[in-house]
């Protein structure tokens, strides 16, 4: 009896571990799908920034290597008279120097947070998350969610070539005469995000009025100009900008 019973456990743990080594082999597979790991541009600290982020108030993003991941911050300028600004993204003022992403595993994360993480497969933005795990393409609902939409954000800033971006210090000082009617400080951006131009124009619609109402514009908020399309990488972009004196 004693016998047939180490037989019987024998087999059980043959069993286990072979269903192991079918999960660990399953993953790295799905892992090796990713495509991030080889559209990454940033992978060293830099000034060189999107206009998008040049319009949030980012100077720069700082790049680190913590353990097996690299983590990406944006930081303000160093200029004496700068202070934060936002972009609205979703019906919130949203600064980006509040966020850090990691990348892990050949996907992107927010701070601390693994719940909801995003890559590249197929050329198409990928997301993994407990309640959906597939291509964004054509899952609205998925990207009008604020944290998805600020993955995207940050995936689209760091496969975007370093040729399309301009240097804050630079850039600034270039914009000044530009700026007369209204001061760079004072001037706020509603941003759609899409994965063609039709869904970001879409998304920039549906965000506008409840950017100039529980977004924090408010009634002193004048347009400037009309909203403006950007593709640059991944992800297309229509921003429009006023003015908040």
């Amino acid at each position: 009896m004693k016998t047939f019973q180490s037989i019987l456990f024998l087999l059980f743990l043959a069993f286990s571990f072979s269903n192991c080594s079918e999960d660990s082999e399953t993953l790295t597979f799905e892992d090796d799908q990713y495509e991030l790991d080889a559209d990454l541009k940033v992978t060293t600290s830099t000034d060189k920034i999107s206009k998008l982020f040049f319009n949030a108030g980012v100077a720069k993003i700082e790049v680190k290597e913590v353990n097996s991941s690299l983590t990406f911050t944006p930081l303000i300028s160093s200029l004496e008279h700068f202070y934060n600004r936002a972009v609205l993204l979703n019906n919130h003022q949203v600064d980006l120097t509040d966020y850090t992403v990691s990348m892990e595993s050949g996907s992107l994360h927010l701070n601390n947070d693994k719940s909801v993480r995003l890559t590249i497969k197929d050329k198409k933005p990928f997301v993994i998350s407990d309640h959906f795990t597939g291509y964004l393409e054509g899952n609205h609902s998925m990207i009008q969610d604020r944290e998805v939409s600020l993955l995207l954000i940050f995936l689209n800033e760091l496969t975007m070539s370093s040729e399309s971006k301009v240097v804050f210090e630079e850039e600034i000082r270039e914009i000044d005469d530009n700026y007369r009617m209204c001061s760079f400080w004072d001037t706020y951006y509603s941003v759609g995000v899409g994965l063609n131009k039709s869904a970001a124009y879409a998304n920039f619609e549906h965000n506008l009025l409840g950017d100039l109402t529980v977004g924090g514009m408010g009634q002193n908020c004048t347009a400037i100009g009309p909203p403006e399309h950007t593709s640059l990488g991944v992800v297309h972009y229509y921003t429009m900008a006023f003015c908040c004196p």
